[in-house]
């Protein structure tokens, strides 16, 4: 909840700050697009009950502290379809043109696409 509170604030001053600026380019648009976005997708984390979602901010901190780590849950915790938004939030891989690509890998070429497809989807 409290990261949920914590979106929005920004959020609601991206939007301020956008609505303000005079001149309404593609970029302004696109901001606007981007800060929506973010607010809908921590809405939806919020509504999840995928235990992965409850271990996000431990997952930041590890993310902040270390090269490498490695992550073991049940079958449904939401590693696969979780953890590379986890990821491309905290990397803030759509605000950042510079920012590299997360790479997420799976055992067979199927799964693989049908997994990044839903991901997409719920990006």
């Amino acid at each position: 909840m409290e990261n949920f509170k914590s979106v929005k604030y920004d959020v609601e001053n991206e939007l301020r700050d956008i609505k303000f600026k005079r001149e309404k380019t593609h970029q302004h648009f696109e901001s606007m697009n981007l800060a929506l976005k973010r607010l809908i997708f921590a809405k939806k984390q919020l509504d999840s009950d995928l235990p992965i979602l409850g271990k996000k901010q431990e997952i930041f901190d590890l993310l902040d502290k270390n090269n490498l780590i490695i992550l073991e849950g049940e079958t449904g915790s939401g590693k696969s379809t979780q953890l590379p938004q986890i990821l491309c939030e905290y990397y803030k891989l759509f605000e950042n043109p510079k920012a590299l690509p997360v790479l997420v890998t799976q055992p067979r070429k199927i799964a693989t696409r049908s997994l990044a497809e839903r991901v997409a989807e719920e990006l």
